[in-house]
């Protein structure tokens, strides 16, 4: 089996209080496809106007664990958006959205992503979404600082970050 896989494997059968859940489920949900990460909430009311200071996202950016694979800090959410602003330093399991068009713009970094295929190892993780340890076949394109990359809803994704490397990016999330 190749290591990748059976790190991916391994990762994802990790249960973490601070979890990349795949939905909301309860005890008996498989939400358990997940990664360990970090998350900031920088919400606030969506009718008034906010600030958050650059130096407050790196703050939070930074503020990631060792142990875990990302660093989230959402900053907006509503029923029909989310935007974040993301640092990760290890590859993130495999999704599928049936209603959602991530918009990701690469602000530092690189990764590849890969795109397209079949899924392997797919569960319902909440109404809407599956969540997978790999993708067979499928499009590999590298993405790097400057680039905006686009995904809509029915298209198996993953972000694939090289070893050592480290990429930040913000996505908006919309509901179609």
């Amino acid at each position: 089996m190749n290591i990748r896989l059976l790190a991916a494997i391994a990762t994802l059968t990790a249960l973490s209080a601070n979890a990349q859940t795949a939905g909301r489920g309860g005890p008996n949900s498989t939400s358990n496809v997940s990664l360990p990460a970090t998350r900031v909430v920088k919400t606030g009311p969506e009718n008034v106007i906010r600030h958050v200071k650059a130096s407050e996202l790196v703050s939070a950016l930074n503020s990631k664990k060792p142990t875990d694979a990302l660093t989230e800090v959402l900053l907006s959410e509503g029923e029909r958006h989310r935007v974040s602003n993301t640092l990760r330093d290890r590859d993130g399991v495999v999704e599928f959205h049936d209603e959602w068009y991530d918009h990701i713009f690469v602000q530092e970094g690189e990764a590849s992503f890969l795109t397209g295929g079949t899924m392997v190892g797919a569960v319902d993780a909440a109404p809407g979404e599956k969540r997978a340890v790999s993708i067979h076949g499928g499009t590999l394109t590298a993405i790097h600082a400057g680039d905006y990359f686009f995904v809509p809803p029915h298209t198996p994704h993953q972000m694939l970050v090289h070893q050592g490397q480290k990429i930040r990016f913000v996505v908006f999330k919309i509901r179609k």
